[in-house]
């Protein structure tokens, strides 16, 4: 199935826009839903049989006359996306769907990765030097793979790009860093005061 573009006017939540538009509500309820970046995970059940199964909707969204397109797709379809939270997950019945049941391991591998990954990341403080197991590229031309934290508040990092030729400069890794690269910790230090200036580049 292709994509669906048209117009949505603002105003009502992703819940209540797609109960409208996919779902015919004499036979089908929303039990659990979460919205992530371009992607709608929902657990739908089948009022006729009690069945609770999981719908995804990939969602593009822009401005003017047509400003919003979906594309759905049932769990069983197998979809590539698979970061539906545990309370979308949880609320599942069982299925024979092989399509299905691996879309859902997938997301609760994805589920422990990312827990895994936050773990990780609180080792990250002021003053420690990661490695990344491949440079990132820049947009200033350098491709980089060991960044010092030189300041953090919560989960928000300030970082330092560390090239091998030492023009350091600062970057950003992005919020979801922890899981979207392979990193260890290189080294370990006292946070110092840096002379740089405050430039960004993002990669």
């Amino acid at each position: 199935m292709g994509w669906t573009v048209y117009h949505r006017p603002p105003g009502k939540s992703d819940r209540e826009h797609f109960e409208r538009e996919l779902l015919d509500a004499s036979r089908y309820e929303i039990v659990e839903c979460a919205s992530r970046i371009n992607v709608f995970y929902a657990a739908v059940r089948t009022k006729e049989t009690g069945e609770v199964w999981a719908l995804v909707v990939l969602v593009q969204r822009g401005r003017g006359q047509y400003n919003f397109g979906y594309k759905d797709m049932s769990e069983s379809m197998g979809p590539v996306q698979a970061d539906a939270p545990a309370k979308v997950l949880d609320v599942l019945t069982s299925t024979d769907s092989e399509y299905a049941l691996a879309w859902r391991q997938r997301c609760r591998d994805n589920l422990a990765k990312s827990a895994a990954a936050r773990n990780r990341q609180r080792s990250v403080t002021a003053g420690v030097v990661i490695q990344v197991a491949t440079p990132i590229p820049f947009k200033n031309g350098r491709s980089v793979s060991r960044f010092k934290c030189v300041e953090r508040g919560g989960r928000k990092i300030r970082w330092q790009a560390l090239p091998d030729d030492d023009a350091v400069f600062y970057c950003n890794l992005g919020a979801h860093w922890a899981r979207r690269y392979t990193w260890k910790i290189v080294q370990t230090e006292p946070p110092q005061a840096s002379g740089l200036p405050a430039a960004s580049e993002t990669s």
